[in-house]
């Protein structure tokens, strides 16, 4: 684009003081050739060009005090030279020389070219150093990963060794409380007052209830460990099979269910059968006070996700509070209106979001609620999520 004898860029290090040659186009041989390394003050007065100004010489001989990159291209016979300033975001980091071997006027359209090899050389630079950075920052990101996956292998392990122990170490005594008031009561029961044998039968179902939560707990903890298997799963006959599990023959004269239309889900089957148990066994047990109980399930697949539900004319729960539901040890109701540790929900939750799907509940003191939850459609047996 221009006949000239010479054109370089030269790279500034603000810390070091120094200016490096990145690369340069020379006719012939030259001093200040690629790779070449300056102090910055024999570059010369940098303030020019930190303000975006072109430095134009047209008659190198008439410098007074030319800096010593000048007079080491004056010896290699330029006569004429531009400096355009390559600035960034964070200002100056660079400039580029074009230099010729004659005395010259720069022309208009000269500099309308040098400047737009500028711009093109900047763009390629900020490009440059945007990709060094990112691949810098893409390995920091790996590091920390490694290190963040060795601090969750080994937070693994100390769970798994909680576990064992609640597991073995916490039931056995809990057991043994339980049998020894048992005991108590069976050969001595005779010899307690009436508050005595309270006092035994409440020590006896708080370890029971203890023990119940502990496996609660341990399975809600499993959940989030275990790598899914999906597969796909037929909703209505799992669900048939868990209300002959949980509803008595006595109690099907008083409970009403419908079901309805249940689109087959992939997903993990053990663990959906486990998000119906506890949807069912809440409906059956919050609709416990009613002289003639419902329950309706259905499911609808509406666009990206398949939607089931199930509504019951029980208890209810007020909407102010629907937020806690799904938490650890939640509970809306007192435990003697109706028992339960408060986790099963919890564990619904946990077994719907690793499905990538989400769960929600609609209820009315006094007039029911709908739990339902969503299982994405796009989800296959080689797609789901094993983590």
């Amino acid at each position: 684009m221009l006949q000239c004898q010479r054109a370089s860029v030269g790279i500034f290090d603000v810390e070091r003081k120094e200016v490096r040659v990145f690369v340069a186009n020379v006719d012939g041989e030259s001093i200040v050739e690629t790779g070449t390394v300056l102090a910055e003050d024999m570059y010369g007065d940098l303030e020019i060009l930190k303000t975006g100004k072109t430095e134009v010489v047209e008659d190198m001989s008439g410098l007074q005090s030319p800096p010593v990159v000048a007079r080491l291209l004056r010896v290699e016979g330029i006569q004429s030279s531009i400096n355009v300033p390559l600035l960034s975001a964070h200002g100056l980091y660079g400039a580029l020389n074009i230099g010729w071997d004659t005395v010259r006027r720069i022309l208009p359209e000269e500099m309308e070219i040098v400047g737009e090899v500028a711009r093109q050389v900047t763009i390629a630079f900020q490009q440059a150093t945007l990709m060094q950075e990112t691949k810098r920052y893409a390995s920091e990101l790996e590091q920390r990963v490694l290190v963040r996956t060795a601090e969750l292998e080994d937070a693994n392990r100390e769970l798994e060794a909680f576990t064992y122990s609640v597991s073995h170490d916490l039931r056995a005594p809990l057991r043994a409380v339980d049998g020894f008031t048992r005991v108590l009561l069976e050969d001595y029961g005779s010899m307690l007052d009436v508050e005595g044998q309270r006092v035994c039968a409440i020590i006896s179902t708080s370890a029971r209830n203890m023990g119940r939560l502990i496996d609660d707990l341990l399975a809600f903890s499993r959940i989030g460990r275990a790598a899914l298997q999906p597969s796909a799963f037929d909703m209505a006959a799992a669900i048939r099979g868990i209300l002959l599990e949980l509803i008595s023959e006595e109690a099907r004269e008083r409970i009403e269910v419908a079901i309805g239309a249940l689109p087959v889900a992939v997903g993990d089957s053990s663990l959906l059968r486990q998000v119906w148990v506890n949807l069912i066994s809440n409906a059956i047990k919050f609709t416990s006070r009613r002289e003639r109980a419902s329950i309706t399930i259905s499911g609808l697949t509406t666009g990206e996700e398949v939607v089931y539900s199930i509504r019951d004319n029980g208890a209810g729960f007020d909407m102010k509070y629907a937020d806690k539901l799904f938490g650890v040890f939640q509970r809306l109701h007192s435990a003697k209106e109706f028992e339960g540790t408060g986790v099963g929900l919890a564990i619904v939750q946990r077994i719907v979001h690793r499905h990538g799907g989400r769960v929600w509940a609609v209820g009315e003191t006094g007039n029911g609620a709908t739990f339902s939850f969503s299982i994405p459609t796009g989800l296959t047996p080689w797609t789901a999520s094993t983590s």
